[in-house]
């Protein structure tokens, strides 16, 4: 039983990282503000470069998660 709870928070943790890194890809600016970004300007490449990366890596760790779940 305790097994079965320990892999279904798991699984909601890597549900939960990989919407988020989703958000970041979709609507960075709300996302960005919601992280303590006070404004991300959509004409500055860094800043648009930046919250790629870091979606792309919530969208990973959430995969590897997912992974290790089914292995």
């Amino acid at each position: 039983m305790l097994s079965d709870l320990g892999s279904a928070l798991a699984g909601l943790l890597a549900l939960a990282t990989i919407l988020m890194g989703s958000r970041y890809l979709l609507d960075p600016t709300p996302a960005a503000a919601g992280f303590g970004i006070p404004r991300v300007r959509r004409d500055v490449a860094p800043d648009r470069a930046w919250l790629a990366v870091k979606a792309a890596r919530d969208i990973a760790i959430g995969i590897a998660i997912v992974t290790l779940l089914i292995t």
